[in-house]
């Protein structure tokens, strides 16, 4: 027997680790019960913050992370009303109106991030260390949510769907914050390309999140056009 099969015997003979491991509508509620207590606790802290320093930056950074938890907050809400449905088809259409309802919302998400953006630009009056700490984490999650964007971008389960293109427009927006607090950390002295270079990444992290919100009310639709044609 393998290490690899030494440890999964091993984690399995636990009930729980083996549902989290298996079972990816479980996974996914675990991560999402996770995510929220730590974005209102983190929205809560920029938020104290923000008014304590008197940041505006930090203000607005409060309200995303606001608006990311009452995304997660509906996610887990209409999956659990889902299960109480009589019919395949009526869960379904229940679940595919929470994944429209979430594309609306990352398009309302989109102009908190741009307010973001616009503050980096203007006032640069953010605490550079711990957006560059927040960044770090940004690069430890970005390969895994690129890869569960494309592992459920069929959406057999729209709660799972949705979930994990939240994840990938946090890491996005996150990776963004990466770059401009390290160019305001080491390019004081070329003020103009860091403008432009924030510039330019602001707008394709709007472009992308634009385009997914759009794709996600899109599909959503069709598919719900589908099913009751059906």
């Amino acid at each position: 027997m393998s290490t690899k099969d030494r440890i999964k015997e091993f984690l399995y003979k636990y009930k729980y680790v083996e549902k989290y491991l298996t079972d990816d509508i479980f996974q996914t509620q675990t991560m999402l019960l996770a995510s929220l207590a730590m974005n209102i606790a983190a929205a809560t802290f920029k938020f104290v913050m923000g008014v304590w320093f008197g940041s505006k930056w930090l203000v607005t950074v409060s309200i995303y992370f606001l608006t990311l938890s009452a995304m997660r907050l509906l996610l887990l809400n209409r999956e659990r009303k889902s299960k109480k449905l009589e019919t395949p088809e009526h869960k379904r259409l229940y679940d595919l109106k929470g994944y429209r309802a979430c594309g609306y919302m990352v398009l309302f998400m989109n102009m908190i991030v741009g307010r973001m953006i616009v503050q980096m630009l203007v006032d640069n009056d953010y605490p550079g260390l711990m957006l560059y700490l927040i960044g770090l984490f940004a690069i430890a999650n970005f390969a895994n949510a690129i890869y569960n964007v494309k592992k459920y971008w069929h959406i057999y389960n729209p709660m799972i769907s949705a979930a994990k293109r939240l994840s990938f427009s946090t890491a996005l927006v996150l990776l963004y914050t990466l770059q401009t607090s390290a160019l305001a950390r080491f390019g004081n002295n070329h003020e103009q390309l860091r403008r432009l270079l924030n510039s330019i990444s602001g707008a394709v992290v709007e472009l992308v999140l634009f385009t997914m919100a759009i794709l996600m009310i899109v599909r959503s639709n069709q598919e719900m056009h589908k099913l009751k044609e059906g």
